[in-house]
C-alpha cells in the first residue's frame, strides 16, 4: 500500500483498528433500525473459518445493518431484532418472525415463485398455481403503477379488492383440491391472511422484500469471491464495514472519508460521525410526491439521453449519405473499368467486388457501375459475363465499320 511493504499480521491489526473505531457507529445504526416504523429482513448463508454461520440484515430506506450470527433460528434472529420488534416487518414466510415481530408482511415475491413450482407439479395443482400467480402478477403490477403515477392509496385498495376476493378464493380451492404440499401451503396462507395485505393499510409497506434482497446481493459476492471470514473478529468486522457501506450508499455519501472520521474521532477520543438519516440531512421516509418527483426527474433525464442519442444517429447517417453519395459521383465519372479485384471485408467477412482502373481507350464500352458489392460468386459471375459481352458487342460494331 503506497509503496509500503505489510506483513499479513499488521493487515489484521490495521482492519481491527477500523473494526474498533466503527463500532459505536454500528450500535447507534442497530438501534435506529430496530426502532424503525417500517423494516425489512432477511438472511443467508456465511462461512467462519470451517463453520457454518448466517448472515442477517436489517435495512429501513436509508439504513442497512448486518450480523453475522450462529444459525437461523430464534435467539439468531433476537440478535439482530431484539426482543421484539414493534413496527412492521417484510419478510419471507420464515416462522422465527412471527413471535418477534408485531405486524408483518409477507413478501409477494417469494409467493410468485411458490406459485410457479405449484403450478409445475401438474394435475389440479397447474390450475391452482396459474391462477394464483396470475393473480399476483395483478396485485405486483397495480402496486407499481401507484407508485410510478402517484396515485392515492384508496385507489390502490379499490384496485385490489377483486383481486383479494379471487385470492382468497383460490387458497381455498388449493386447500380442498389440490396435493398435500398445495393444500398446506393454502392452509397456512389462508390462516395468515392479514399478513399477505399488510401493504393495504400503510402505504410505507411494500408487498415484496426486494429492498432486503438487493442489500445481501454486495455480500453474497463477497461470500462468493472470499468463502467468508476467518475468525469471530473477521465477522464483525464485515458485518461493520457491511453495515457503513451500505448505509452510506443509500444516503449518497462517501466511504473513505466516513471511514476516516472514524478512525480519526478513535484517536481524539472526540464523537465519531453518524449514520442516521438526520445527520445526514435526508429523510427518512420519502412521501409519495417527492418519489413521484424523483421519477419525473429520471424520466426527464432518460427522454434527454434518447434524444441526444437519437440526434446522434441521425447526423451520422447523413454524413455516411453525404459520403457515399460523393464517391459514387466521382466513380461514375471515372470511365469504364472492367477489371475485377476480389477483397475480403474483415468486419463481416462480406465479398467486395471492385472494377480496376485499366481500360482499353479505343473500346467503346461504358461502364457505370464502378464499385458493387456481390454477396455470391454467381452475381459477381454475371457481372464479368455483362462486362464481357458489352466489350465483345462493342468489337463487332467497329469491325462491321
Amino acid at each position: 500500500v503506497f509503496g509500503l511493504s505489510m506483513s499479513t499480521g499488521a493487515v489484521t491489526n490495521n482492519l481491527q483498528r477500523v473494526s474498533a473505531a466503527l463500532e459505536p457507529v454500528y450500535d447507534e445504526a442497530l438501534a435506529a433500525a430496530r426502532a424503525a416504523t417500517v423494516a425489512h429482513a432477511d438472511e443467508t448463508r456465511w462461512r467462519e473459518g470451517s463453520k457454518k454461520r448466517w448472515l442477517w440484515v436489517l435495512c429501513t430506506p436509508l439504513l442497512e445493518v448486518f450480523r453475522v450470527a450462529k444459525g437461523r433460528g430464534r435467539s439468531s434472529a433476537r440478535q439482530l431484532l431484539g426482543r421484539r420488534f414493534r413496527g412492521t416487518l417484510v419478510t419471507d414466510r420464515l416462522s422465527v418472525y412471527a413471535a418477534l415481530c408485531t405486524r408483518r408482511q409477507f413478501c409477494h415475491a417469494h409467493l410468485y415463485r411458490d406459485w410457479l413450482k405449484v403450478e409445475q407439479r401438474g394435475g389440479q395443482d397447474e390450475e391452482i398455481g396459474q391462477q394464483l400467480r396470475r393473480l399476483t402478477r395483478q396485485l405486483l403490477r397495480a402496486h407499481r403503477r401507484r407508485r410510478r403515477e402517484g396515485l392515492t392509496q384508496q385507489w390502490l385498495q379499490k384496485q385490489l379488492r377483486p383481486i383479494k376476493r379471487s385470492y382468497v378464493a383460490w387458497l381455498a380451492a388449493g386447500f380442498e383440491r389440490g396435493s398435500q404440499k398445495t393444500a398446506a401451503l393454502c392452509n397456512r396462507l389462508y390462516q395468515s391472511q392479514a399478513q399477505l395485505w399488510t401493504f393495504l393499510q400503510d402505504e410505507r409497506v411494500d408487498p415484496t422484500n426486494n429492498r432486503a434482497e438487493r442489500a445481501l446481493r454486495h455480500a453474497v459476492t463477497l461470500r462468493k469471491n472470499s468463502y467468508g471470514t476467518d475468525s469471530a473478529r473477521g465477522s464483525r468486522f464485515m458485518e461493520r464495514m457491511l453495515t457503513v457501506r451500505g448505509t452510506l450508499r443509500r444516503q449518497g455519501r462517501r466511504l473513505l472519508s466516513f471511514v476516516g472520521e472514524c478512525i480519526a474521532a478513535l484517536r481524539s477520543s472526540a464523537k465519531p460521525p453518524s449514520l442516521l438519516p438526520a445527520a445526514s440531512g435526508r429523510r427518512a421516509e420519502p412521501s409519495g410526491a417527492e418519489r413521484l418527483r424523483c421519477s419525473s426527474i429520471r424520466s426527464s433525464r432518460s427522454r434527454g439521453r434518447l434524444n441526444g442519442y437519437v440526434e446522434g444517429a441521425r447526423a451520422r447517417y447523413r454524413r455516411f449519405i453525404t459520403a457515399a453519395s460523393s464517391r459514387r459521383t466521382a466513380r461514375l465519372t471515372t470511365g469504364a473499368l472492367p477489371n475485377l479485384e476480389r477483397h475480403r471485408s474483415s468486419h463481416n467477412e462480406v465479398s467486395r467486388w471492385t472494377i480496376g482502373s485499366d481500360i482499353d481507350e479505343s473500346s467503346s464500352c461504358t461502364v457505370l457501375s464502378v464499385a458493387a458489392p456481390f454477396r455470391t460468386s454467381s452475381s459477381a459471375a454475371w457481372a464479368a459475363s455483362r462486362c464481357n459481352a458489352s466489350k465483345r458487342s462493342s468489337t463487332v460494331s467497329s469491325g462491321n465499320d
